[in-house]
């Protein structure tokens, strides 16, 4: 156990300071995805205080399953990459398919019970992102389109999506969007807390509680200070300008947002207060319209 917990890097050519960036820019972009799949699906719960606990919960299991993934990559590595080098991959290649399939290790290690754990395992994964790519996808046309999807309707197209995406070989990028993902997710988790905590907090602009039919379809300063961030931070990573993207995005994110909504605070103001003035009018013509209606004995008793 002790080799397990001060090993250096062990795929050949990488250099430590290099892996430990990786590793700090994996563990940024799944705490992204998890806060963001947190306040996804705590959205069914029925108190608002049961937040801290599930999402807690979740953040807990995900280090656990770091630590656990990360011994039995480590004790399954020599044999992985004997499995690798003779699927003709070379030294350094044959590590690093070890060191990113911890799964194959633990099928080499286990046989049969590693295969029916990673297969649970594999399960549990796809009905997660099954669950969030149904909810994107449900949001996404309700957001741009107005259609309201139903449930399995956008699981099917989630599945679909995915499926393409297979076909298309996204698999053999997963790796190498990982730096750049945790860019994407960071900028999106902070956009949101500088939105509500900031931007429609001190700043006033905008409202919080908003309902459904009040709220703008697709917040288009938020998009740019993604895509804007997105890009500029992805340059400066590619370029090796900066090794843990998170350093810069975040106040980035953060000051980009707040601009953009500091000169845009006329414009959102009135919009809301035109939709606001919109929903509660439809709001007013609803019991009037059936109020008007006449009901079943009414419309009887009326002549011919």
């Amino acid at each position: 156990m002790g080799d397990a917990l001060t090993h250096g890097v062990l795929i050949p050519g990488v250099e430590v300071g290099e892996g430990f960036a990786y590793g700090v820019n994996y563990a940024i972009m799944t705490s992204g995805l998890l806060a963001l799949f947190a306040a996804d699906f705590t959205r069914f719960a029925r108190r608002e205080r049961d937040l801290v606990p599930i999402s807690l919960v979740g953040s807990l299991f995900a280090v656990v399953t770091y630590l656990f993934g990360a011994l039995i990559t480590y004790f399954g590595f020599e044999q992985s990459v004997a499995y690798f080098s003779t699927m003709g991959y070379d030294a350094a290649g044959a590590a690093h398919a070890a060191i990113t399939n911890p799964g194959v290790s633990l099928v080499l290690a286990a046989g049969g019970v590693g295969l029916a754990i990673i297969c649970l395992s594999q399960m549990k994964v796809e009905t997660s992102n099954s669950i969030g790519g149904a909810n994107a996808v449900s949001n996404l046309f309700d957001s741009l389109f107005g259609v309201k999807l139903s449930w399995p309707a956008a699981v099917v197209v989630a599945n679909a999506i995915g499926l393409l995406f297979i076909l298309g070989g996204i698999l053999d990028q997963v790796n190498a969007f990982m730096s750049f993902g945790s860019i994407l997710t960071i900028s999106w988790c902070v956009l949101l807390v500088t939105d509500y905590y900031l931007v429609r907090g001190p700043l006033r602009i905008g409202s919080r509680g908003l309902l459904l039919d009040e709220a703008e379809s697709v917040n288009w300063r938020g998009v740019a200070t993604i895509a804007a961030v997105s890009a500029v931070n992805g340059v400066l990573y590619a370029t090796g300008a900066v090794a843990v993207p998170f350093v810069t995005t975040a106040p980035m994110t953060a000051a980009l947002y707040v601009g953009l909504s500091w000169l845009a605070r006329d414009r959102v103001r009135a919009r809301e207060a035109a939709r606001r003035a919109a929903a509660g009018a439809r709001d007013a013509e609803a019991p009037a319209a059936v109020d008007a209606a006449p009901c079943d004995e009414d419309a009887a008793a009326a002549p011919e």
